[in-house]
């Protein structure tokens, strides 16, 4: 082993002891292999294979590499070292699902860069400052790495979002599970080469989502199914890997301030957002004006069937947690990990939310990745007339046809017409998950309430829900995010007995906000009307002598 450690130090200008201390015979990690070598990151995780090789055999070797990158292992790398001493570096691209062959000179571990030799790595000491607190000065720091995925790897805005969600939920786990007096595995200072520390990262990655997988399935039927979102390699280069590495590595996610890593990553995908997904966006103000209405409590179970980015759900954390200062922190994480859920049909989004939630304290083991307008035998963990609260904003401008709705559940409000606005498929599922007397929050397109030809969902409106608010949104709610339509806000109570219904004489509030607090460009602006709304709809609620 000594001279074919010699050969490859002198190769791949790579320090010996650092190989010695990393090579093992490919024999030891699969027989399948030729015969060779490998190198194992500092866990024991084979990362690069080095296959020995002669004049000889060269071609059927190489097609072997091939065959080895693309199988499902955690090889990534592999060095085709030659009798007199060239070599061909060959590398699993993420991006383009392929093999790339590098030849002539080729930098094989970017260097061996030498300030990271004997340069301090990041320790998990006794003291919660170890890693650097965020604050308001350095978050600016966090939108930085959607730039660097960006520019070294060219992905798209959205994908690049998609892949930061991925890193955040390593970077979490990692915090989480390192015990005190360890080191940190997701830090840069303890790999002095590239793709040593990239492989790490990829495989923190997965035993992050294996952790989830075993914990959450003994409690959840189907998690696998409804949350395995998770389960997707890390589709960036080692470079961007590690460039993400580098720059977050010595701040701390889970003892920040919630309130500011919640602003950080709303700062952080807002952008995105208005670039394409707004479909999946209701507007924070609009989000914190209704919780501030609806009022969640510690005790609710509260869902969002079109979670989106879940800012329903990490909005309530906010809420609950600033009026329970004083509850035991058991009663605290019974909230968190049991009483929020949510519904989202794109995986990319279920990514998003569920991070989200982790950064403000956790209950992202709730969100589903499923169609909330399946016939409920679809789902194994959710049933009608559960909840508490619903706060959603569900999809709208679509109508579904006859054969889009033999695809869906059995809506009452299908029935009466050929094509059916989803939106009204969304305001029945959302009160079919509603308990008897549970609170409802939706916002919905104001032809729901003015168009005679949608008057047979009024009618089922005046039948479902005991209607305690109306509150007509300007034109701009929804123009920085690409949607130009005038929309409510629905406020209500599920009541299906004859009993608990209200009569005609029942009042109702009704409200127009003018001022949401920002333009048709997303610009703020001043003298927001919500907070005069606010305080107008709890007073009536207390004159109405409502429980609520």
């Amino acid at each position: 082993m000594n001279d074919f450690v010699d050969k490859l130090a002198t190769a791949i200008s790579a320090p010996k002891l650092w190989l010695k201390n990393r090579i093992i015979p490919s024999s030891m990690y699969s027989k399948d292999f030729t015969e060779g070598w490998m190198l194992n990151t500092e866990f024991g995780i084979p990362f690069c294979y080095i296959p020995s090789v002669t004049n000889d055999n060269y071609e059927f070797v190489e097609q072997n590499i091939y065959g080895i990158l693309n199988g499902k292992n955690d090889i990534n790398l592999a060095i085709l070292l030659t009798e007199n001493n060239s070599f061909n570096v060959y590398k699993w691209n993420y991006l383009k699902n392929n093999v790339q062959k590098h030849t002539g000179k080729f930098d094989v571990f970017k260097s061996f860069d030498k300030k990271y030799w004997y340069k301090k790595s990041l320790n998990k000491s006794d003291s919660k400052n170890e890693l650097e607190l965020i604050t308001s000065k350095i978050e600016n720091k966090i939108f930085q790495i959607h730039s660097f995925i960006r520019d070294i790897d060219a992905l798209h805005p959205d994908a690049a979002l998609d892949e930061i969600c991925k890193l955040l939920y390593v970077k979490i786990y990692d915090e989480e599970i390192t015990k005190k007096g360890d080191y940190y595995k997701f830090q840069r200072n303890r790999y002095i080469t590239t793709e040593e520390c990239a492989s790490v990262i990829r495989n923190l990655y997965k035993e992050a989502n294996e952790h989830d997988y075993r914990v959450f399935s003994l409690r959840i039927p189907g998690y696998k199914r409804s949350r395995g979102v998770f389960d997707t390699p890390i589709m960036l280069s080692s470079e961007a890997i590690v460039k993400v590495v580098e720059h977050i590595q010595a701040l701390s996610f889970s003892n920040s301030e919630i309130d500011l890593k919640g602003r950080i990553f709303q700062n952080l995908i807002s952008p995105v957002l208005r670039g394409g997904f707004g479909q999946y966006f209701t507007p924070f103000e609009v989000v914190e004006f209704i919780v501030n209405l609806i009022k969640p409590t510690l005790n609710d179970l509260i869902i969002d069937p079109f979670a989106g980015s879940g800012h329903f759900l990490t909005s309530s954390i906010r809420y609950v947690k600033k009026n329970n200062q004083d509850v035991t922190h058991k009663k605290i994480d019974d909230f968190l990990f049991t009483h929020l859920h949510g519904m989202e049909i794109s995986e990319r989004m279920v990514r998003i939310s569920m991070t989200d939630m982790r950064l403000h304290g956790d209950g992202h083991s709730n969100i589903r990745c499923v169609d909330a307008l399946l016939d409920f035998s679809n789902y194994q963990d959710l049933h009608k007339d559960s909840f508490d609260v619903v706060m959603t904003n569900p999809p709208f401008g679509s109508l579904l046809n006859t054969d889009g709705l033999t695809k869906i559940g059995d809506f009452s409000l299908a029935k009466p017409k050929k094509n059916t606005p989803l939106e009204v498929l969304g305001l029945e599922r959302s009160t079919e998950l509603l308990r008897e007397g549970g609170k409802i929050a939706i916002v919905l397109p104001e032809s729901v309430f003015v168009n005679s030809n949608l008057k047979y969902v009024r009618d089922w409106i005046v039948s479902n829900i005991h209607v305690l608010a109306l509150i007509s949104l300007p034109i701009e709610t929804f123009s920085p995010y690409g949607a130009n339509i005038k929309t409510s806000i629905l406020i209500g109570k599920k009541t299906l007995s004859e009993v608990a219904r209200p009569d005609s004489k029942s009042k109702v509030f009704i409200a127009e906000v003018k001022n949401i607090g920002y333009d048709s460009s997303g610009r703020k602006v001043e003298k927001s009307d919500l907070d005069s709304i606010m305080k107008e709809f709890n007073q009536f609620i207390k004159k109405s002598k409502i429980k609520w």
